[in-house]
């Protein structure tokens, strides 16, 4: 497996849609990120790996601004993120949004299904009901769910079903930029593989640009352009997914690399 170009047309902008420069998060005295620049372009997908409690999570949360770094700067298609007062924010997270770990407590339980992806319209507003309910079944059926689902909670679905119910809901305002942070961690073998084919493909039809945050370097090997590895906080090595997972330059990379387990052929099997 190796990684892929982006089929998106935007993928030779020649400005990133993503740029972070020097974030820093600190809690109190302890330092979670530690000067961290990246970017991502326009289609891509960046794999940013490491070990838990490395920062991972905390830098996607930071770019969507769901946490404030301590420092740096953050700019989304050349809009100064830390710059945006609460109203220009909200109209930005139209184009930016986030898929969480863990797929059932990322879901109201005593939302039904309808109302948890129809929320981000209530969010933004200006939407009328037929808009609502006409959007609400399209997304069902781009994650392969059937509209009968909607009336239903979300302890009636497999994990699985639970994270495409996630996606559905991030992709309802059409954004450019979605933060996959563990996205299939939770789920089994087969089940994971078909949850990254879907993200794969959703990818090729939006024209959508991914963070990915995984432990996985088979699965970061499998869907993602470049890699970013974080040591302790410290960005410590990017490259395309070749060069990083083919001829890793630092020390922590090849034991990242050497520590990760070859994915079984059952997988495989699984992916596209």
């Amino acid at each position: 497996m190796t990684g892929r170009l982006a089929d998106s047309p935007h993928f030779a902008d020649p400005q990133p849609l993503i740029e972070a420069h020097n974030l820093s998060k600190s809690y109190g005295a302890t330092a979670v990120v530690h000067d961290v620049s990246l970017t991502i372009q326009h289609g891509e997908t960046l794999g940013l790996v490491g070990e838990s409690g490395s920062g991972k999570s905390t830098i996607a949360r930071m770019l969507l601004r769901l946490i404030e770094p301590t420092a740096g700067s953050i700019h989304f298609d050349g809009i100064d993120v830390r710059a945006q007062g609460k109203q220009d924010l909200r109209r930005l997270r139209r184009r930016m949004q986030m898929v969480f770990q863990d797929p059932f407590a990322a879901l109201n339980p005593r939302m039904r299904i309808r109302d948890i992806v129809a929320e981000p319209f209530h969010i933004q507003g200006g939407f009328s009901s037929a808009q609502m309910q006409s959007r609400v079944g399209e997304l069902m059926q781009e994650v392969g769910l059937d509209a009968d689902v909607l009336p239903r909670y979300p302890h009636e679905f497999s994990g699985g079903q639970r994270q495409r119910i996630n996606i559905a809901r991030a992709l309802a305002l059409k954004p450019d930029f979605l933060a996959l942070d563990e996205p299939v961690s939770a789920l089994d073998v087969s089940v994971g593989a078909q949850v990254i084919n879907l993200l794969r493909d959703l990818q090729r039809s939006h024209g959508l640009t991914y963070l990915f945050i995984s432990h996985s370097m088979p699965l970061v090997r499998y869907l993602c352009d470049r890699v970013a590895v974080l040591e302790r906080g410290r960005l410590v090595e990017t490259g395309s997914v070749l060069e990083v997972c083919e001829h890793p330059r630092e020390l922590y990379t090849q034991r990242l690399i050497a520590a990760t387990p070859r994915m079984p052929d059952e997988e495989l099997r699984h992916l596209q």
